[in-house]
């Protein structure tokens, strides 16, 4: 989560947004505090967004474009060079 916010403070044209599973806001809103995380956190207590986009490992990271479309997604722990790549592909196309 440190490297989606320190990404999301280099690039503002893009939206980063973090959901973990099975966590009320109520738990999630004072570690994105206490860490001062400046992404979007959304809980997702029931686990619907995880039954919506179901993963072979976790974390997952799921690029949904600006139109609300699906553009890919990719499992497991990213570096910021991963991170950087990912957005670079999605700005190109």
């Amino acid at each position: 989560m440190p490297y989606l916010d320190e990404a999301s403070r280099r690039h503002p044209e893009v939206l980063f947004l973090a959901s973990p599973s099975r966590t009320t806001r109520r738990r999630l809103q004072p570690a994105a505090a206490d860490e001062g995380f400046s992404y979007p956190l959304g809980a997702d207590p029931d686990g619907t967004v995880a039954a919506a986009f179901p993963c072979p490992s976790s974390p997952p990271s799921i690029l949904i474009g600006s139109d609300g479309t699906l553009l890919g997604a990719v499992y497991g722990s990213l570096s910021p060079d991963d991170i950087e790549s990912l957005v670079a592909d999605y700005l190109a196309g």
